[in-house]
């Protein structure tokens, strides 16, 4: 979830990240997500009180060391200060946020009950390139338990859609009530 914190640090490390470094900023934050907050042993070890900032710097300094650069180790520094790791998830999805922007693209959510073709992915693609001026990945999630609904997720909002028949034109249906 994105809130104003991590909105606050999502950008003061993407301002601090060089050009090649937005990118691997951002890898590393999933990484350290995945290690860290969906881990509950280690996220009980960084939200102990009795372990000192330092102590967390500490086993971040050799968790990262010669892995990240010395602006990401320095931003996880100040996380640790500010008692923010639980934050972590949240940061790292304002960064995402943060990175598509910057790079102009966009990634889609689309739920269906069958499998959308190659040439209907290519068509909603570019429908929604037109529309937003940027760069859209789909990512496609077929759910059998739906039953002729079509819904695709576009950053916060959605739009969700039903059909007759599993079989009807998707695009003509989107560009007429979306579009």
């Amino acid at each position: 979830m994105i809130t104003d914190v991590s909105l606050q640090y999502a950008r003061a490390l993407f301002d601090l990240a060089n050009g090649d470094e937005k990118q691997k900023f951002y890898e590393t934050l999933l990484v350290l997500e995945e290690v860290i907050i969906n881990d509950s042993e280690v996220l009980k070890v960084f939200e102990h009180p009795l372990l000192t900032p330092d102590q967390k710097k500490e086993i971040i300094k050799n968790t990262l060391d010669n892995k990240v650069s010395d602006t990401f180790l320095n931003f996880m520094y100040v996380v640790i200060d500010h008692h923010r790791i639980n934050e972590l998830a949240n940061i790292s999805s304002s960064y995402k946020m943060i990175l598509d922007d910057y790079l102009k693209q966009k990634e889609v959510f689309v739920y269906s009950s069958y499998p959308l073709t190659k040439t209907q992915l290519e068509n909603l693609s570019n429908s929604l390139s037109k529309h937003y001026q940027k760069r859209i990945n789909i990512i496609e999630n077929v759910q059998s338990f739906i039953f002729h609904l079509f819904k695709f997720v576009f950053r916060l909002k959605s739009c969700i859609f039903f059909f007759k028949s599993a079989y009807q034109n998707t695009f003509n249906v989107l560009s007429f009530w979306f579009f």
